[in-house]
């Protein structure tokens, strides 16, 4: 939502998801064209590790996306507040407005964020 700001609390929580997925996307990334130059004997592993990088930044994100959006229709179609984006609150708090007692920081669920 344009003019919509988070806390930094929340922020961090969105922000350290993309690194603990990105980390991941490149230790498998590594594994996988190390695998891939083993099993066809041809190239080198930095080759490898492009094509899998370029493949999985187009499709997969791609892909990553599409979900992304479908969930996120869904959640807000049946109102289910934990599959919101950016959301780490079982419980009802409005997200926007800042000025009540309830602030989402406050209420984080940390295995909202885990799952």
């Amino acid at each position: 939502m344009p003019g919509e700001r988070r806390s930094w609390k929340i922020f961090l929580l969105d922000i350290s998801k993309q690194i603990v997925t990105s980390g991941f996307a490149h230790f498998l990334n590594l594994v996988l064209s190390i695998y891939l130059q083993k099993l066809t004997k041809s190239g080198n592993g930095c080759v490898w590790y492009f094509m899998n990088s370029t493949l999985d930044m187009f499709f997969a994100t791609a892909m990553s996306y599409g979900m992304f959006k479908l969930i996120d229709w869904f959640a807000v179609k049946n109102n289910i507040e934990v599959l919101k984006q950016g959301v780490y609150v079982d419980e009802k708090v409005d997200l926007i407005d800042n000025t009540q007692s309830k602030k989402p920081e406050d209420n984080v669920n940390y295995r909202i964020w885990v799952l």
